[in-house]
């Protein structure tokens, strides 16, 4: 059965949890520009955004949006949703959105409903309103900032300054949040570089944010030409290298487009070695994502890393 895309929609099979918490996709496309972005390559959001006459860039409510609030309140209720997601083929900070106001409109609409459980992942900048939103019911929410701590290798062209996230996960995280900086997508051999991991450790260190979980880049062949067209024969072949491109896996069980390349086991293995090993010297408290990092026969050769069972960041 071809899947849709909807406003409210229970988690898929094989992510975290199992699936037991329900999306929120109030709307489809982000203006962050992250060249890795699989949702790009989702056959629901190209129709989705083909629909609405307008590009992943330039994001869409999926419903009118005069109806949106009312429509996620129903929806919200009727599907009887106790954990909701935000997001899985956007970001529920895309500018747009933030700017309008219609950001802190959707989490206002959750909590008016009674959602018990927020979890945000975000690569972008939640505003001072939201902030203070986000502030007044700390056990309600769960904020994960997604973050690549170089900035030497640009694959993004529309994140907000990495600082300017950090300091807003900084500030959630003090007034009680569950906040975890999840570094996502690691690039081996320039992400997980101790040159570019141990200041970037001391940063969020002297922020207080001590929870993190690591994944690694995912790549098909979307990704791969956005990538070349970027970053020029040179470097895209440094990144290269790193990964097998003989064959792809599917990252969600039944779900023909989520088929990845991975990083080669042997790179993969080194570089989780070398990156938890840093996380433990600096005190933090760290797992490695399983859905995106975690293949069979990984998990004896991974130097004892914690692997996420889906509850660290939730």
């Amino acid at each position: 059965m071809k899947e849709a895309l909807r406003l409210v929609a229970p988690g898929c099979l094989g992510t975290c949890w199992y699936g037991k918490y329900h999306y929120v996709e109030p709307w489809v496309g982000c203006g962050h520009g992250c060249d890795y972005c699989y949702a790009r390559s989702r056959s629901v959001v190209t129709e989705q955004l083909a629909q609405a006459r307008t590009s992943f860039e330039k994001p869409a409510a999926i419903v009118p949006q005069e109806k949106l609030l009312e429509t996620l309140k129903a929806e919200v209720r009727e599907h009887k949703v106790e954990t909701a997601k935000l997001c899985r083929f956007t970001d529920i900070f895309s500018p747009p959105w933030v700017e309008q106001g219609l950001s802190l409109a959707v989490l206002e609409t959750l909590v008016e409903t009674g959602v018990g459980r927020i979890i945000i992942t975000t690569k972008g900048l939640p505003d001072k309103k939201i902030l203070a939103f986000l502030r007044k019911d700390p056990a309600r929410f769960s904020y994960n900032a997604a973050v690549r701590p170089c900035q030497d290798l640009p694959l993004e062209s529309g994140l907000p300054l990495l600082e300017k996230r950090l300091e807003a996960a900084a500030v959630l995280a003090k007034a009680g949040l569950k906040v975890t900086i999840h570094l996502d997508p690691m690039v081996p051999g320039f992400d997980d570089a101790p040159a570019i991991l141990e200041p970037f450790f001391g940063v969020l260190k002297g922020l207080g944010l001590s929870r993190v979980m690591f994944s690694y880049l995912l790549l098909n062949k979307g990704s791969i030409d956005r990538l070349e067209a970027r970053l020029g024969p040179e470097v895209s072949l440094a990144v290269l290298k790193n990964y097998d491109l003989t064959r792809s896996e599917p990252m969600l069980p039944g779900q023909e487009e989520t088929d990845y390349f991975q990083v080669l086991a042997e790179v993969k293995q080194a570089s989780v070695r070398n990156v938890a090993g840093l996380l433990k010297a600096g005190g933090f408290d760290f797992v490695l994502c399983s859905l995106k990092s975690v293949s069979t026969g990984d998990a004896d050769k991974l130097g004892g890393c914690a692997v996420c069972d889906g509850s660290f960041y939730a």
